[in-house]
């Protein structure tokens, strides 16, 4: 299964990426897809396709049938970047994506690896970041990978849902056991 800063991932699982703006998601989503042997990458952005053999979408309705052909596989992880095109039209949209995702999860041994896209916001408290897939998203995921950058290099911190074993809801998970 994937490894992110040390920590290994329970398969049958959604997995958000969390990436500030101008952040290379796609290059991460590569090196995590040389992890498994069956890798399928989706793109909605336009970055994925250029370092992994991804498809190039670009409408709902042809995510949704790409999603379904996907029934036909066993076992396979998922990289997607990004649904956050879903959550700017319609929440209705996104929650049919979300039953899909976890359909593949329970039925095809699926793993999901899902970026989400933080964007910039103003308001009166000042200047944010906030997640383009909006807090029901956060519901609905076991890991939150949140990359930031440490002197110009991304680093990877993972967080769990609770379900999973964690002490908090969202706090640190077990470290990955080393071999002696």
């Amino acid at each position: 299964m994937l490894v992110v800063d040390g920590v290994l991932m329970k398969k049958n699982t959604i997995i958000e990426l969390c990436v500030l703006p101008d952040m290379r998601v796609h290059d991460m989503m590569a090196e995590l897809g040389g992890q498994t042997d069956n890798p399928v990458f989706l793109d909605t952005v336009g970055n994925l396709r250029f370092v992994a053999d991804a498809q190039y979408i670009l409408g709902y309705r042809k995510f949704v049938k790409t999603l379904l052909s996907l029934r036909s596989r066993r076992g396979f992880v998922l990289f997607i970047d990004s649904i956050s095109f879903l959550a700017d039209k319609s929440m209705t949209n996104l929650q049919r994506i979300y039953n899909v995702l976890w359909m593949l999860i329970y039925e095809n041994d699926a793993t999901v690896v899902v970026s989400n896209h933080y964007k910039v916001v103003s308001s009166t408290n000042g200047v944010g970041l906030t997640p383009r897939l909006g807090q029901r998203w956060r519901m609905m995921v076991s890991y939150r990978v949140v990359y930031t950058y440490v002197e110009n290099e991304a680093v990877a911190k993972v967080y769990g849902d609770e379900l999973l074993g964690t002490d908090q809801k969202l706090g640190p998970v077990h470290k990955r056991h080393e071999q002696n």
